[in-house]
């Protein structure tokens, strides 16, 4: 029996401020794409079950892409349509047809892309008080937290008020930035004639499902399979939890994405398929930005591969120079010093690792990337060059630097580090 995978794609797109790192570039989506049809066999979700598992030779793929951004049908759909490759894109129709962002997106061009608002935000309603300081980028980044939370459990009504009192405070247009608007009502329809292509329902404000009543659920389950269907003139049977995780849907949830007529529902959460599987809760695998190397890696030994642990290794030796700090955003001896830093690995998440360092202002502290592969030093990714282990060794030994490694299945990088002398080791949680 083969195996079969859900991936989850969000945009093909070229952003410079990609804060929750959601667009692969076209360039690196043609690549993963043309990867897929030459490896797998690529499945619509629409497929019918007996041939999942049974339908050949090759391994399944099944693509998949949340929220509706306009992208798809631009840079995504014409690269699925070369390699002949079927996709769903699931749509949240709130902002259909208008000029504003997704909540999500929303928030992010407020608090970060906007110098104009004011040093506090005040909330000041039955639900929430405070005030709130957004001075610099480590308030702002505690205060876009904060908001998110809010926004995870406010109804549709609440979130309308609330990011109205954002757009206030920060001297903003409701209209958003138009490389974040969802697909209008004619480039959905245009979508759903492509052959291949599936359109399926992520509810109407993109909600965390699980705050909300029962009543609440239902209105945005139901309301963005209507609105979809009317747009495109045929049943909608697909939907996506939003967030897609347990914290955000529950059994509740899932009864009533069955009550209203869907067949099946994709989760974010990865995990393999079998012929067991609940088809109210198809796991999928959240496809980054990966380059083509890194792609055939994170598919061939992540998503089909075996699953490796899911910590860092007990270490019996006290003395061990390996400081696990959690995530970077909470380590304040990290964030509030000049300390130098190293990021260690220039495959995606060293590179992941040296955006978030970008975002969070501290991107200029880093004096070196770190590569094992000796065929990388020399080269540069942005204007820093990639080091040999003892080149950073001499840089440590005269900078006392720190060398951040990002990813959950590094301690045995870490641990060739030290064995080579190498000390201030932080562990960066996924």
């Amino acid at each position: 029996m083969r195996k079969v995978r859900i991936l989850l794609y969000h945009r093909v797109e070229y952003l410079n401020d990609d804060f929750n790192m959601q667009a692969v570039t076209p360039d690196n989506f043609e690549r993963h794409m043309k990867f897929l049809h030459d490896h797998y066999d690529v499945i619509s979700l629409n497929t019918p079950i007996g041939e999942w598992f049974d339908g050949g030779n090759k391994d399944a793929v099944i693509i998949t892409f949340d929220d509706g951004y306009y992208d798809f049908l631009y840079n995504a759909i014409p690269v699925l349509e070369k390699y002949h490759v079927p996709a769903t894109v699931f749509v949240t129709t709130g902002n259909i047809d208008s000029e504003y962002e997704n909540w999500t997106d929303s928030i992010l061009r407020i608090i970060f892309s906007n110098n104009k608002q004011k040093d506090f935000f005040t909330f000041d309603n039955q639900f929430y008080q405070g005030k709130y300081p957004t001075r610099n980028y480590k308030e702002k980044y505690d205060f876009y937290q904060m908001i998110r939370r809010i926004f995870l459990v406010s109804t549709a009504e609440e979130k309308r008020r609330y990011e109205g009192e954002l757009l206030d405070w920060a001297g903003l247009e409701r209209e958003g930035r138009k490389d974040r608007r969802i697909m209008n009502s004619e480039e959905i329809r245009k979508a759903a004639v492509t052959e291949g292509i599936s359109i399926g329902a992520h509810t109407v404000t993109h909600a965390a499902l699980k705050t909300l009543s029962a009543s609440e659920q239902r209105s945005e389950i139901l309301e963005s399979k209507r609105n979809l269907e009317k747009i495109i003139g045929k049943e909608v049977t697909l939907f996506s939890y939003p967030f897609g995780t347990r914290d955000e849907y529950s059994d509740v949830t899932v009864q009533l994405v069955k009550e209203v007529g869907f067949e099946k529902a994709v989760v974010a959460y990865p995990a393999g398929l079998n012929e067991e599987i609940n088809f109210y809760e198809l796991n999928r695998f959240v496809v980054r930005n990966y380059d083509e190397k890194d792609f055939v890696e994170y598919v061939e030994n992540v998503v089909f591969g075996n699953e490796k642990g899911t910590g860092i290794e007990e270490d019996s030796d006290s003395c061990t120079p390996i400081n696990y700090i959690g995530k970077l955003e909470e380590d304040y001896r990290i964030l509030n010093s000049d300390v130098p830093l190293v990021v260690w690995g220039t495959g995606y998440w060293g590179k992941r690792l040296f955006s978030e360092l970008a975002m969070l202002k501290i991107g200029y502290r880093i004096v070196a990337f770190g590569d094992n592969n000796p065929d990388k030093c020399g080269d540069k990714i942005g204007n820093i060059s990639i080091k040999s282990l003892k080149e950073i060794k001499r840089i440590q030994e005269r900078e006392q630097c720190r060398i951040l490694i990002r990813g959950k299945y590094d301690f045995e990088i870490c641990r060739k580090l030290i064995e080579n002398g190498l000390k201030y080791i932080h562990i960066i949680q996924m």
